[in-house]
């Protein structure tokens, strides 16, 4: 998207969508203050399944439920406000199903939060497929990068030290994090490599977001793995940095989308990533973190799998390398560089006392 020759941008409808593991209210909220920083009015609606903003979720915030009533909200926002543009935030390319839900005439950009699964699922599949209209442009599409920021996470943003607050442990001991879950053949994948390097790393245990599954608990079992795999669910955000920052490792399969927010956490938490045999929608995304540096990714074969998980656990000088690249690129994606590229993509009009500063 190119700034050049348009009147600057005044007012936003910001179309937050979370649906991507990892996505968070907090996320609604910190995008609405970035573009409030910028200088922009913004109405928000943030949409996700019980989906709750707190007793105070801030002026010209709301929230939705999927289903048909989002699509509605979407609508009577876009025609109370005549926003000057719609963003919608969200993993689905070109904004998925809500972003089909404005009217042809909105001026409106997609704003990605993270990398695609291979299908829509549950809510975002259904509601897509009784809806007839546009995919929306990328916002940053053809926008130059900043020094540092990779363009797979150009629509993210990690807090500031993130991985230097102090945070309570949430295990006794040291655990390997797959937060997509081990269901299906990338979780397979994972857990067979787990079980495999189990005897050596006898101290480890392998955590997974996902809710209890029996069929995971029968391979885990089969795998003599039983005792040592705990399904805790999904966690809040403030558990996640719990999580990330006592992981030796977290294995990624793109089984499910996953919000770049996620993933700097990890990075910045100083959490090895490895890509298990990445599906479609992690590919790009893991590529990318491989050719910086900072992410292993193995082929979809147990003794790959296997060999890459126990070179990251000995954490030899080529994964410290790793996690500091890791580190480094977390911290170049904040929210005041995902702000000034905002200001810049979109031609916000920028407060006085920042373009003085």
């Amino acid at each position: 998207m190119a700034s050049e020759g348009r009147a600057p941008v005044r007012t936003v409808l910001l179309l937050d969508v979370l649906d991507a593991l990892g996505a968070d209210p907090i996320d609604v909220r910190e995008r609405v203050e970035i573009l409030r920083a910028g200088g922009a009015q913004v109405t928000a609606l943030g949409v996700g399944p019980g989906l709750d903003l707190g007793p105070k979720p801030g002026r010209g915030i709301h929230a939705s439920a999927p289903g048909p009533g989002a699509v509605e909200a979407v609508r009577s926002l876009a025609a109370e406000f005549h926003p000057d543009l719609v963003l919608v935030a969200s993993a689905a390319r070109g904004g998925g199903a809500l972003a089909r839900a404005l009217p042809a005439s909105v001026p409106a950009f997609w704003w990605p939060t993270g990398t695609e699964s291979t299908a829509a699922s549950g809510w975002l599949g259904a509601l897509a497929r009784t809806l007839q209209g546009r995919a929306l442009p990328e916002v940053f599409g053809g926008a130059p990068h900043a020094e540092g920021m990779m363009a797979e996470l150009a629509g993210s943003q990690v807090e500031a030290l993130w991985g230097r607050r102090p945070v309570l442990p949430l295990w006794d001991g040291d655990i390997v994090l797959a937060p997509e879950g081990l269901a299906g053949p990338g979780g397979a994948l994972a857990l067979s490599a787990f079980a495999a390097v189990s005897g050596e790393w006898s101290g480890m245990d392998l955590v997974t977001w996902s809710h209890p599954r029996e069929s995971v608990e029968k391979l885990a079992r089969g795998l003599g793995a039983g005792a040592r795999v705990h399904q805790v669910g999904p966690p809040t955000r403030m558990a996640e940095r719990a999580w990330c920052s006592q992981a030796r490792a977290v294995l990624l399969t793109g089984a499910a989308r996953l919000s770049g927010g996620l993933v700097l956490r990890a990075l910045g938490s100083g959490c090895p990533i490895l890509c298990v045999g990445p599906g479609a929608g992690l590919a790009p995304l893991a590529q990318a973190l491989a050719a910086r540096g900072c992410a292993t990714v193995a082929a979809p074969e147990a003794g790959a799998v296997a060999a890459a998980l126990s070179r990251i656990l000995e954490c030899g000088p080529e994964v410290k390398q790793g996690i500091q690249r890791g580190r480094d690129l977390a911290a170049a994606h904040d929210g005041a560089a995902l702000g000034e590229r905002l200001v810049t993509v979109l031609a916000l009009p920028r407060p006085r006392s920042a373009a003085a500063a």
